[in-house]
């Protein structure tokens, strides 16, 4: 007898109904019919709208939950806790999925072979930026251990922005709650890159599909979307850490997740100035930020490949010297 497993996927919401309408009708017209939905409403202060409500009333596949606001790490980890499926789907309130993604993920999962399923696999995206297609991406096709995943594989989506957001992983749950895995509630920013790379870190078995499912709206118009959160520098040196821990054995890479997130700390820092805060409060954030330890391990270990990379990196470890913190560049990577 051919399983069929139940899938569940989870969708935060937060004001933005009329896209949640759209992405909705994506996931209720999918050609495998065996999941639930769970609607997660994290706060709106806006009412759903009454039409909305009767799409989710007419399918007893749909769950829809109303909590305070606490951000969408909290509210995807309250549908962890509600889901039943054995995987997983996380698919933001303004996204959606191709017809046949779910469908070809459980293919790909192959629960009736015997032996271990992939802890996660990875898919490619449809990117849109400010509602227009831009491009797909999709990473090279891979299956077997989260060793092999970690050398080129892994490096490969992360410099094709495939690692960055949990809506193109199928998760299995059980991996989830036996390694604790949860998204951040006390971050603002970065709460899913983060997410993502700590499963990648407690994965055993990886699976990776050369086909695009998700559609991925970047910068959409209306989103709300902010490019400076006080301490998001923090966050992105902490995943810059742990993507260096997992590696070690692939030093070669390194060079490169240290310019991506010393680049990334470069625009916060340049963000500050552009605040309207006083001038006393930037300077202490300046300074906080360019005193951080950790930032100047990343900064010794990054190397620009262009002119302008060259330009931002050299006028960093400037700054970080100005400072009170020495940042001389050694000849080696240091994991």
């Amino acid at each position: 007898m051919i399983k069929k497993p139940l899938v569940s996927i989870i969708v935060p919401i937060h004001n933005d109904f009329p896209f949640a309408r759209n992405c909705l009708y994506s996931l209720v017209d999918q050609s495998y019919n065996n999941i639930e939905i769970l609607l997660v409403d994290d706060g709106s202060t806006d009412l759903p709208p009454v039409a909305f409500m009767e799409e989710v009333n007419q399918d007893f596949r749909i769950h829809f939950f109303q909590r305070d606001h606490w951000g969408p790490g909290a509210a995807r980890n309250y549908g962890i806790q509600q889901a039943n499926g054995e995987y997983l789907l996380f698919v933001d309130s303004d996204d959606s999925l191709d017809p046949q993604a779910v469908e070809t993920l459980v293919s790909a999962a192959d629960f009736n072979a015997d032996g271990p399923r992939p802890d996660f696999i990875l898919f490619g995206c449809h990117f849109y930026e400010k509602g227009s297609y831009k491009r797909d991406r999709m990473p090279t096709s891979f299956k077997g251990s989260q060793i092999d995943f970690l050398r080129k594989p892994f490096y490969v989506c992360y410099r094709q922005g495939l690692i960055s957001a949990p809506g193109n992983k199928f998760i299995r749950r059980s991996f989830l709650l036996e390694n604790n895995l949860r998204f951040s509630e006390h971050l603002l920013v970065l709460e899913d890159l983060l997410f993502t790379v700590q499963v990648i870190a407690e994965a055993e078995q990886v699976m990776a599909l050369d086909q695009a499912f998700y559609h991925y709206h970047r910068l959409r118009k209306g989103a709300l979307m902010s490019r400076f959160n006080v301490g998001k520098e923090q966050t992105q040196l902490r995943i810059c850490q742990q993507m260096l821990e997992m590696t070690p054995a692939h030093p070669k890479y390194h060079e490169f997740y240290c310019k991506d997130t010393a680049l990334k700390v470069f625009s916060q820092l340049i963000a500050i100035q552009k605040q309207t805060f006083s001038p006393l409060r930037k300077a202490r954030l300046t300074k906080k930020l360019l005193r951080n330890p950790e930032l100047r391990q990343v900064v010794r270990a990054a190397h620009g490949r262009n002119l302008r990379e060259k330009q931002k990196l050299l006028l960093l470890r400037a700054l970080i010297k100005l400072s009170g913190k020495s940042c001389e560049m050694p000849r080696q990577v240091n994991a």
